[in-house]
C-alpha cells in the first residue's frame, strides 16, 4: 500500500500586550490657516509701509464691534487701535456628498509613518502621548501595524469681515483679500483648504454705534475643507512557533493499495 503525504504548516499566534486602539485626528482649524496666512500676506504686500498711519491691520477671528461692547459694558475705553481689521468666521457647514463624500482604507504604518504622524503634530494632527508611545513600540524592528483611515469633505462659508474707519482703506484691505484668496489656492490646497467660489459687497456697509463711522466690507468665500482620520491598531500578531508534520493528503487522487 502507497499513500500520497504533504507538510502542512501551523502558527501560534501570541499579541503585544499593548492594546489600546489609538486614534489620530486632522483637526487643524481653516480659520488659523486663513488668519496665519492673510498676516502673512498682508505683511508681503506691505500694508503698514503703505499706510503707517494706520498701524498694522489687525487680522483674527474675534470680531472687533465685540470688543468695543465689552469696553463699553465694562465702562472701559474703547480702543479704536484695533482698526483697521479682518475677522474670518466659519459661517456655515455641510457634508459635501455630492464631491467625494466619505473614503475608507486600510493602510500599513511603519516606524516611518509614525515619525512623520509626530511631525505633523505642530501642523494640527491630534494624537495623544500614549498613543504615539504605543505606535512607536509596536513598530520597532521593522514591525507593520494596521491603520484605517477616513477621509471626508465638508463644504464651509467662510466670511471675511473688513472694518475701518477710512473707506479708501476698506477698499484696498478688500481688493487685497480678493487677491490672497485667487492668488494662494495652492498653499491653501496644500493645508486642507480649497476655494470653490467667492462673492462679496466693497461698500455700504456703515456703523455708527460707537462714536465715530465705521465702513465695511465683506467677502465670502465657498469653501471644501479635507478631513482625514485614522484609527489605529497598536496590538502586533506574531508568529511565536511553526511546526511542521506530515500527514496523508486528503487531496490525493486516491488510496491505493497494491
Amino acid at each position: 500500500m502507497s499513500v500520497a503525504i504533504h507538510k502542512t504548516s501551523y502558527a501560534e499566534i501570541k499579541a503585544t500586550t499593548a492594546n489600546a486602539l489609538v486614534r489620530i485626528t486632522d483637526v487643524e482649524n481653516p480659520e488659523n490657516v486663513f488668519i496665519d496666512a492673510l498676516r502673512g500676506y498682508f505683511t508681503q504686500v506691505g500694508f503698514s509701509e503703505t499706510y503707517p498711519n494706520f498701524g498694522n491691520i489687525n487680522i483674527g477671528a474675534v470680531h472687533p464691534f465685540i470688543l468695543l461692547l465689552f469696553a463699553d459694558i465694562m465702562d472701559e475705553k474703547q480702543d479704536f487701535s484695533i482698526f483697521p481689521s479682518i475677522t474670518v468666521a466659519d459661517s456655515s457647514m455641510e457634508d459635501a456628498h455630492e464631491t467625494l463624500g466619505r473614503e475608507t482604507e486600510y493602510i500599513n504604518v511603519t516606524a516611518q509613518d509614525v515619525a512623520v504622524f509626530e511631525s505633523y503634530r505642530e501642523r494640527g494632527l491630534h494624537i495623544s502621548d500614549t498613543g504615539l508611545a504605543s505606535m512607536k513600540a509596536a513598530t520597532v524592528g521593522g514591525k507593520t501595524i494596521v491603520g484605517r483611515k477616513t477621509t471626508h469633505i465638508t463644504k464651509h462659508s467662510y466670511d471675511f469681515n473688513i472694518w475701518s474707519d477710512n473707506k479708501e482703506i476698506t477698499n484696498f484691505i478688500f481688493e487685497i483679500v480678493d487677491a490672497f484668496l485667487t492668488t494662494e489656492v495652492e498653499y491653501l490646497h496644500e493645508r486642507g483648504v480649497d476655494i470653490q467660489g467667492m462673492s462679496g459687497r466693497k461698500t455700504g456697509d456703515i456703523n455708527m454705534e460707537f462714536g465715530r463711522i465705521l465702513y465695511g466690507a465683506n467677502i465670502t468665500a465657498t469653501v471644501t475643507v479635507i478631513h482625514t482620520d485614522m484609527v489605529v491598531n497598536p496590538v502586533l500578531y506574531t508568529i511565536a512557533k511553526i511546526d511542521t508534520t506530515t500527514l496523508p493528503s486528503y487531496f490525493a487522487p486516491s488510496w491505493r493499495v497494491e
